[in-house]
């Protein structure tokens, strides 16, 4: 009986020192000396306080003991501060809006709507120091309205489309919430949908996500301004259900200010375009692939090109998943900034017939590795991805993220455009043939650059072409046109000047892409297993060579072993033999 209870009692006992120790990891993983601890505070934006109040049990602010006698830091986290006196509190903000438009100071000759206080939530520690001991003391900024307004989601989506039959009638639902409270242009948020019973845009758009979170749906805003009958900063949703693309949309009828219109329209793909007089011209993309292939067609009508900040105005969402995009051979148009802040892109094929590149197409792909140049476009070539004239004399883009650590021109180079290898992340060796007489503005700025080898006279170098660099300079010991001693540094943090006596007017030709291993004649060049894996091969022969060898041995050593094994026996037979006679 006793060793049951003692049992019983050690269960229990091992069961509150579980819980204990999963409740202490979950509460703070920082946690580590005995005196460190976590606590929750509780912050109200402004324009809530006249309808809800923080109960009087949640705390707003932290008074540490050691009061003047302790020091504080704040040492992460940017939502709370600490003042001499030991006392922690939310950090804040004021803003002043203005219309739709907040700002952090007041804006002369606008008309002020309101100023509101905002907090900072998530995550902080502060340090506390009292003569030699120091502890850490760990802070979580909660927003008391996001938590007040919750059952009201969570009660709605219980009532109203859990129950539903499918998920089309479950988003449909969603869509009809949002829309059920009048136009509000002040209020952006889902928090003002459910506080003050009306919202614009931005709040139904915020609203539908929400809730959508709820039953593991998928959908993001979507830019609207460029839809037809739309005004300009207009948001609607785009939404992925059971693998069909769709268009949700609450709008503002002037007449009819209480159950705003709203409709959910299935499309067959994620892109939004115009008919022009030539072709299909694409405007926006809101889908939801990572390898994008675009089209030849839409509609039986040829696509043709794209608008300004095609495929950025897909705002936060698909900007940060497409890693490749592949053009038909029909596009002949880039608009501007086609592929700007796509910030995964690590491979886009210019099509033949594009004769026009902005090179801000390019701004703000930090992971693009490769701009392929389809072989027989006349206007543009790419070699190990990076952008040229079709001569081969201008340099135009090498693309951020090039896996190349050394580069050397072709010799028929004559120009380094403007910001060619700006913030270039891999390149530390270059090589200008002698014919190179012209470096744009920025052209080698804050890139990795280290050594540049220059084969003839000096070049003319543009504004800050250096800038930010740490770069040792390789020039012709016989020129006569580098003279070091008044050399612009043109930007550069410190240059080393060498001189050197190249025996080559410069490096090798190197070819261009010529579109092999990619549909419709675009993608990386196939330089040939053989040519890209020597080392890799080689060690694979002299492994596969070891290992014959060693197979030789054993069955040699077995053999041998089995050859000596029955001349044993044989030696054996004979003495047996002997002692029977």
């Amino acid at each position: 009986m006793r060793e049951r209870q003692s049992i019983i009692l050690l269960m229990f006992l091992f069961q509150i020192y579980k819980g204990i120790i999963i409740r202490k990891k979950s509460f703070n993983q920082k946690l580590k000396g005995s005196k460190d601890f976590r606590l929750d505070m509780y912050v109200l934006n402004s324009k809530y306080e006249s309808l809800i109040q923080i109960p009087s049990e949640k705390r707003k602010y932290y008074q540490v003991e050691a009061g003047l006698s302790g020091k504080y830091y704040v040492c992460e986290g940017k939502s709370v501060t600490v003042n001499k006196y030991g006392t922690i509190t939310p950090r804040n903000e004021t803003l002043y809006w203005y219309g739709k438009s907040a700002y952090n100071e007041p804006q002369p000759g606008k008309t002020l709507d309101r100023i509101e206080i905002t907090f900072s939530t998530g995550g902080a520690v502060v340090t506390v120091i009292e003569g030699n001991e120091s502890y850490n003391i760990s802070i979580y900024v909660r927003d008391y309205c996001q938590e007040y307004v919750e059952p009201f989601f969570r009660d709605y989506i219980e009532k109203n489309v859990t129950n539903k039959e499918n998920n089309l009638e479950k988003f449909k639902s969603i869509v009809a919430y949002a829309a059920q409270y009048p136009y509000n242009s002040s209020n952006g948020h889902y928090l003002d949908l459910v506080m003050f019973k009306s919202s614009n845009d931005w709040g139904s758009c915020n609203t539908i996500n929400h809730l959508n979170f709820y039953i593991k749906g998928k959908s993001h805003t979507r830019f609207a301004g460029n839809d037809p009958d739309a005004y300009k900063g207009h948001l609607n949703i785009a939404a992925l259900i059971d693998g069909k693309f769709y268009i949700a949309n609450v709008g503002y009828d002037i007449s009819n200010n209480i159950n705003r219109p709203w409709y959910v329209t299935e499309r067959n793909i994620g892109f939004s375009y115009t008919d022009s007089e030539n072709g299909i011209i694409i405007y926006q993309y809101d889908g939801y692939d990572e390898d994008i292939n675009v089209p030849s067609t839409i509609d039986n009508k040829t696509v043709i090109g794209f608008q300004y900040e095609c495929f950025r105005n897909g705002l936060q969402y698909n900007n940060k998943i497409i890693t490749k995009i592949t053009l038909p051979n029909t596009i002949t148009i880039l608009g501007d900034k086609t592929f700007k802040d796509l910030k995964n892109l690590s491979e886009v094929n210019i099509p033949i017939k594009v004769q026009e590149i902005n090179m801000d197409n390019f701004m703000g792909c930090d992971n693009l590795t490769s701009i392929n140049v389809d072989k027989d476009n006349t206007k543009y070539c790419s070699i190990e991805g990076i952008l040229f004239d079709k001569n081969k004399t201008i340099i135009f883009k090498c693309p951020i993220n090039n896996k190349n650590k050394n580069f050397s021109s072709p010799l028929s180079l004559k120009r380094i455009e403007e910001y060619a290898f700006y913030t270039a992340k891999n390149i530390e060796i270059v090589n200008l043939n002698k014919n190179d007489n012209n470096i744009g503005q920025y052209a080698f700025a804050n890139s990795s650059i280290k050594e540049i080898y220059f084969y003839g006279e000096k070049p003319e170098f543009g504004k800050n072409a250096l800038l930010d660099l740490n770069v040792t300079i390789y020039y012709p010991a016989n020129s006569t046109t580098w003279n070091i001693s008044n050399f612009d540094p043109v930007g550069a943090k410190d240059i080393i000047f060498v001189p050197w006596n190249p025996i080559e007017e410069g490096p090798e030709e190197t070819e261009e892409y010529d579109g092999t291993q990619e549909t419709e004649g675009t993608g990386k060049k196939d330089k040939g297993f053989l040519e890209e894996h020597k080392t890799l091969l080689f060690i694979i022969i002299a492994i596969v060579i070891i290992l014959i060898i060693c197979i030789i041995i054993v069955i040699f050593i077995k053999k041998k072993r089995t050859k000596t094994s029955d001349g044993i026996e044989s030696i054996k037979g004979e003495l047996i033999s002997e002692n029977m006679n």
